[in-house]
């Protein structure tokens, strides 16, 4: 269970990302993976776009580490309306990238791209 006063602390966020990363980081288990991503799927629930970003930057942290979340993070892309969410969202995809080796992510990142869902291909980091 999610404590109230996380939720209100990142719901009161209307401006920038960072607070949710921060959060996520805090939020994160070292010692358990799965724990991390039933925290993670959780906070996806929320009807706050702000929750939601703390539980996609959660997923973006331990993707690397854990292959089911990158599919989690592209249903995500697929289905989340909010645009601060799709923002995060390719902010993770990135992490993941970064975490893994850009040049070993390279067939994911071939694969979102080729992606016909507009959200997933379109807010990926081109530079």
């Amino acid at each position: 269970m999610i404590p109230e006063t996380l939720i209100l602390r990142l719901s009161k966020t209307t401006h920038g990302f960072k607070p949710f990363e921060k959060e996520a980081r805090a939020l994160l288990d070292p010692d358990s993976l799965e724990g991390s991503r039933d925290i993670a799927l959780e906070l996806l629930t929320s009807g706050a776009y702000q929750v939601r970003c703390c539980g996609v930057f959660m997923l973006g942290l331990i993707a690397a580490s854990d292959a089911s979340v990158l599919h989690l993070l592209k249903e995500q892309a697929r289905t989340d309306i909010s645009w601060q969410v799709q923002e995060v969202i390719a902010k993770a995809f990135d992490q993941f990238c970064r975490d893994r080796g850009y040049g070993q992510s390279l067939p994911e990142i071939r694969e979102w791209l080729a992606d016909p869902t507009p959200t997933c291909a379109g807010r990926l980091p081109r530079d």
